[in-house]
């Protein structure tokens, strides 16, 4: 068919070209800290003190500035002596004389001016003037533009080096291409530029990059693209999990399991001046031993699975055109009406699923009106089969996949209007999937946010929708879109909103709330309804992957947890359903002491699909503390109740952990686990005790 020979192409080259471009950001890596740039070598740097039009200006004579503070003492009068700065039009204010031209002038120039001015007064007048605190004329000062750590204008002192300006400034940005450095310097009203080695300089202490400095130079020192703060550390896991229940079925039929396993993974993260992004990574290879084998047809021996979580963001032309991609590889429940281990590293009933998504972007700024953004989004969504289990089982031939193509418009309003925000949007999408089943969509809205009073604001929307489903006309739509509803936001700290509309031809309310009770305490809540497939909702959920600044760690910024690649409890499927989920929960941290509880209910309109519908009800809690220094404990625990096929399955789960950090890299866990199953269908129910030891290193 065509969707598996060009559409499982699309979907191996992107994931693949996803992979490598989220590696080739880190390639410079591998010396830990700001990336050197071969642009300048040693021999760039001219012989300029050869030049004899620079010996004439290596000992200037100061010319006082605006900004200098000066002490003027008149000798024998003590109520004429006065220390005063120089005003910003260059003059300063003297006891009889009034204001006085100072700037550009020698301190014994203004002192011999002083001495005529005051001979009308006082009889032979002695003026002496002292600068105290300088800061030199513009042709005096040498000033350091660019990524320095602190740009500055700083007076010329004789003698003073390229090092001595980099020092005071306070050394060179994380972010400097300190090799790609120029002085700009005038010699008789002519422009030269010299190639500086500042990188050199500064972190390898190479004294022949240093450079006389005259007065007046301009020291540029640009941004680099991939120079600044980068980090790579490489990470094993070794684990031996054993549970009395690997196939989780009936207590006749329990089979006991020994899973050892062995994870190799790397963190990366950094951020330079035009790129930022982290990527997170293990392939977990593992060997299963039944400790009873019953010949029930329970897997044995070696299998492996890759996980994987990356973002990046790039800055391909400064302030206009961008590149942001993301990814991520796990483990998801294959079957709904089964269940998955307590235990992490036993597989039962999971596969794989795999989101890529790269998207250039270009944005405009019509001055302080609008800001427009035209965006491309290729994604590609791809399940795993059944029948395989080899590391990228997901990229065979039999797998599943979904290839999204999205172009969208939108043109935003700018600061110039602080109290009435509205945007235009427009956006066309294919689906291309591997059932030849393909999906179309367009859509243009036009919204609005008005304030009401400070805190309380309308919002509203009006549209048009299109969508267009090959094999079936069930779910295609033609009908306009609107959304009427209100936004409180008193403080940065509370935003909430309600609203009410026709989208996806039916009518939903919609919320959403996130309240940060403390720094460490947060609140939050949403509710949504949508129709579309998995793979729409894993492609959707993605595009909100967040890296945490400055970590390799990734959250959702709706909610302010660990980043979970699917929202959707239901089974994956790839037909299009309406789905209805609200989320909530609060996470805190107290008295050392980090405490979480979350819920979740899934519900699908059973109109579509009646005979597969399903609906589950998830409530979680957690509770972690450090016990000492080096000993962390935790517990969680969660219920759950499903239901479909017109069966209710009840799930009950608890689990605790110890770990404790043996080295500074290297640390020890323990875990235990219990989850049960109450049935409508008796044969669907099972207990499980699952007991997992481990010890993880990071290199």
């Amino acid at each position: 068919m065509r969707g598996e020979s060009t559409g499982q192409a699309v979907a191996r080259a992107l994931m693949c070209g996803t992979a490598v471009y989220l590696m080739a950001g880190f390639l410079p890596l591998g010396i830990g800290h700001a990336t050197p740039d071969p642009a300048a070598s040693r021999s760039s740097v001219p012989p300029v003190t050869a030049d004899p039009r620079i010996h004439s200006r290596m000992d200037p004579m100061y010319l006082i500035a605006p900004g200098d503070s000066l002490q003027i003492v008149v000798i024998g009068h003590d109520d004429l002596s006065l220390s005063v700065p120089v005003r910003p039009d260059g003059r300063i204010s003297v006891p009889l004389l009034g204001d006085v031209t100072a700037s550009h002038k020698t301190a014994s120039q203004l002192a011999d001016e002083l001495e005529q001015a005051l001979d009308a007064f006082i009889v032979a007048p002695s003026v002496t003037v002292i600068v105290r605190g300088a800061t030199g004329t513009f042709d005096q000062q040498i000033r350091l533009i660019g990524t320095a750590e602190r740009p500055a204008a700083l007076p010329y002192r004789q003698g003073i080096t390229l090092l001595d300006v980099i020092t005071e400034a306070g050394g060179l940005s994380p972010f400097a291409a300190g090799n790609r450095a120029y002085v700009i310097r005038y010699l008789d009203g002519v422009e030269q530029r010299i190639p500086v080695r500042l990188r050199d300089l500064v972190d390898q202490g190479d004294m022949t990059a240093d450079l006389p400095m005259l007065p007046g130079d301009v020291l540029v020192v640009p941004e680099g693209f991939f120079t600044g703060r980068w980090s790579i550390d490489p990470t094993a896991n070794f684990t031996l999990a054993f549970t009395d229940n690997v196939d989780l079925t009936e207590s006749s039929r329990k089979q006991s399991a020994l899973v050892v396993s062995t994870t190799p993974g790397v963190v990366l993260s950094g951020e330079a001046g035009r790129i930022s992004g982290a990527l997170t990574a293990g392939v977990s290879l593992r060997h299963r031993t039944l400790l009873r084998d019953r010949d029930l047809g329970t897997d044995k021996g070696f299998e492996s699975s890759l996980r994987l979580t990356g973002a990046a963001n790039t800055e391909l032309l400064e302030n206009r055109l961008f590149l942001d991609t993301r990814a991520s590889v796990s483990q998801q429940v294959r079957d709904s009406r089964a269940a998955r281990s307590v235990a992490d590293d036993v597989q039962t009933n999971l596969e794989t699923v795999a989101t890529a998504q790269i998207s250039p972007r270009l944005v405009n700024r019509y001055g302080g009106y609008a800001v427009q953004d035209i965006r491309y989004s290729l994604g590609a969504f791809a399940r795993s089969d059944p029948e395989d289990s080899s590391l990228f089982d997901f990229l065979g031939d039999d797998a599943e996949t979904t290839i999204s193509h999205t172009v969208s418009y939108a043109l935003t309003s700018g600061p110039r209007f602080p109290n009435l925000r509205w945007g235009l949007r427009g956006s066309a999408s294919q689906l291309n999937r591997s059932d030849d089943d393909d999906i179309r969509r367009a859509e243009v809205s036009a919204n609005v946010e008005y304030p009401i009073t400070r805190s309380l604001a309308a919002l509203g929307s009006v549209g048009f929708q299109w969508r267009d489903e090959e094999d079936t006309d069930v779910n295609d739509i033609s009908a306009p879109t609107w959304r009427f509803g209100l936004r409180y936001r008193p403080s940065p700290r509370l935003d909430a909103s309600l609203t009410y509309g026709q989208r996806d031809d039916f009518r939903s309310f919609a919320g959403n709330l996130n309240y940060q009770i403390a720094p460490r305490t947060r609140l939050f809540a949403s509710y949504d309804e949508r129709r579309e497939t998995s793979a729409e909702r894993f492609l959707r959920d993605l595009s909100g992957l967040t890296q945490i600044p400055g970590t390799p760690l990734f959250i959702d910024p709706d909610t302010g947890q660990p980043f979970d690649p699917r929202t959707d409890p239901g089974e994956i499927r790839q037909d299009t359903r309406i789905i209805r989920v609200f989320r909530g929960g609060m996470t805190g941290d107290w008295a050392n002491n980090r405490i979480s509880l979350t819920g979740t209910y899934r519900t699908e309109d059973r109109d579509l699909r009646p005979e597969v519908a399903e609906d589950v009800i998830i409530i979680s809690a957690s509770w972690g503390r450090a016990l000492s220094r080096n000993t962390d404990a935790s517990v969680t625990t969660s219920v759950e109740r499903s239901s479909i096929d017109d069966r209710d399955d009840d799930t009950f789960r608890i689990s605790g952990r110890l770990s404790h950090q043996v080295y500074r890299d290297i640390s020890a866990f323990a875990s235990y686990g219990f989850q049960t199953r109450t049935s409508d269908l008796a044969s669907r129910e099972f207990t499980e005790n699952a007991v997992t030891v481990g010890v993880s290193a990071r290199f």
